[in-house]
């Protein structure tokens, strides 16, 4: 069955994992490949995905958590308030009830010398809970991010030299985030990245 964690030191631990009773999902999900250009521009291709997901907690009466006004625990095993939350119909932890993404991609040939290929990126997703108990405390909103690369293809050397840039707009969002008995505590995505990758592959062309 579905496995949650509650995180509180003083109530004997660090993280603790329990059952959060049944829940349930269901969403769709799309992807296309097309190439606008395929004899004017062979090498420009647009890749797009998209999902919808409904899921929420279908019995979960004992729920344990932090009360957003007074930051008290509760629940089965808290030191202050003993009594449970139900959090049936609560959205399950991290669901998005809408994720996208879209790629541009633009490939051009050097004959022998190799290959460039031009690549822009954008994600974007509704925002999520990290939490069963669906607190703002512990929410993610909506947010998007944007990505662009130059990379350089040698296949005789099985070279792929990349330079990128990754979070274009200095997008804020956390990776993850939970309360414990101290206060909630935030892990934040990188910021705006720069940097070059390079990657061989032995053994000859690719």
């Amino acid at each position: 069955n579905i496995i949650t964690a509650y995180t509180s030191i003083l109530s004997g631990g660090a993280v603790t994992f329990f059952n959060a009773g049944d829940g349930e999902i269901k969403g769709v999900e799309l992807s296309m490949q097309l190439q606008p250009m395929p004899t004017l521009n062979p090498g420009l291709a647009l890749i797009a995905s998209g999902s919808y997901l409904d899921g929420e907690y279908t019995d979960y009466k004992d729920g344990r958590g932090y009360d957003e006004d007074s930051g008290l625990t509760f629940g089965p095993g808290a030191l202050n308030l003993l009594e449970a939350r139900d959090f049936t119909g609560n959205t399950l932890t991290n669901t998005p009830e809408f994720t996208g993404s879209i790629s541009l991609l633009q490939a051009i040939s050097l004959g022998r010398l190799g290959e460039i290929e031009l690549g822009i990126d954008t994600y974007y997703n509704s925002g999520y809970f990290f939490s069963a108990q669906n607190t703002s405390l512990l929410e993610q909103e909506q947010y998007q991010t944007y990505d662009a690369r130059i990379s350089y293809f040698y296949n005789p050397w099985g070279l792929q030299l990349t330079l990128f840039g990754e979070n274009l707009t200095d997008e804020r969002y956390d990776k993850q985030r939970f309360t414990s008995d101290f206060g909630t505590v935030h892990h934040q995505a990188a910021p705006v990245e720069y940097g070059v990758r390079v990657q061989t592959t032995f053994g000859g062309d690719r």
